[in-house]
């Protein structure tokens, strides 16, 4: 089964989007700028309104990221069966849902509770904060291996460039995996911990656990984002930007081959497939028929092969939920 682990947020910015996901989250995403689409991606069928679906779910747990009344942050775990939910935190400041383990047993966030963005962990009932960076700088989407030895992650070296780093759950034993005026961001572990994705400028890559045998998946001039890793890692599922805005793709890595995940209308960010590879949840800016406010954003469901598209969270004029990941 997929890993199934695991937009602008309420700040006022002057710049669109980029680094969402999967691992760097929506906090990244106020970096970016707009590139022009490689033709390369050319070919997709035609933007489409999908219909939306209420046909019941089995029960299985999904974690989101909430700003309630423009102000509050809640981390939420939704049973998106019987759609019963529980909050986690509740902090006035930035709290964003990263990645569980895959026993359930933590949570690994970042927060910008000490003035900068740093990587914690919790419990999985929102006890035992545990602080992993202490850095002068952005620190960005952890992403437990598989094992739970190690959280990889993405830090501002300076000047915005963001480099990967491993380190024991603890912040000790630190090692910088990538370097080079691209950078390394959105580390995404393969199943069996022996890889990890990432992306470095606009080339997806693929590199040891060790940050050694770094080989190229696709590259071209479009950003694009490594949000999730197949089980059986045959497949990497990254967001691609397209005409403006982040559709999916899933690139096979025997043969390279790029198929898009069709999404509508909608743009699609920090995808992941469900724990039974039956679902793939993103969040979602929406589209201007359906009257997403600026800056506003929903979590979203749909069948793996892009049917049955379902809106997951609602908005209101002070609410948004976004950088949804599937557990405990």
């Amino acid at each position: 089964m997929p890993s199934g682990r695991s937009g602008e947020g309420p700040w006022r910015t002057t710049r669109r989007a980029v680094v969402a996901l999967a691992s760097i989250g929506a906090v990244a995403a106020i970096f970016g700028t707009v590139r022009v689409a490689s033709p390369q991606f050319e070919g997709r069928p035609p933007r489409r309104h999908l219909g939306r679906s209420t046909a019941p779910l089995r029960p299985q747990l999904l974690t989101y990221s909430t700003v309630v009344e423009n102000r509050y942050w809640d981390i939420t775990v939704r049973d998106v069966g019987s759609g019963q939910t529980r909050r986690i935190t509740r902090q006035s400041s930035m709290t964003m849902a990263c990645d569980w383990t895959h026993d359930g047993g933590r949570l690994a966030f970042m927060t910008n509770r000490d003035g900068n963005l740093e990587i914690y962990s919790m419990a999985a009932d929102g006890s035992d904060w545990r602080r992993l960076t202490n850095t002068t700088r952005n620190d960005y989407g952890p992403e437990w291996s598989p094992d739970g030895r190690h959280i990889a992650y993405a830090e501002d070296v300076g000047g915005g460039l963001l480099q990967i780093f491993l380190a024991n759950p603890d912040g000790s034993s630190r090692v910088q995996l990538t370097s080079g005026t691209a950078g390394g961001y959105a580390p995404v572990w393969s199943p069996d911990g022996t890889r990890i994705a990432f992306v470095a400028g606009t080339v997806l890559k693929t590199m040891a656990s060790d940050g050694s045998d770094q080989v190229t998946l696709f590259t071209d001039s479009a950003e694009k984002m490594p949000t999730d890793w197949s089980a059986d890692g045959t497949r990497v599922l990254f967001m691609a930007r397209v005409a403006g805005i982040f559709k999916l793709d899933t690139i096979r890595l025997v043969d390279g081959a790029v198929e898009p995940v069709p999404t509508g209308d909608y743009d699609a960010w920090a995808a992941r497939w469900s724990p039974d590879g039956s679902l793939i949840s993103f969040y979602s800016y929406g589209i201007a028929s359906e009257g997403f406010p600026t800056g506003m954003a929903a979590v979203f469901l749909m069948n793996a092969d892009g049917t049955d598209l379902r809106q997951v969270t609602t908005l209101t004029a002070n609410d948004r939920s976004w950088h949804p990941l599937w557990g405990p």
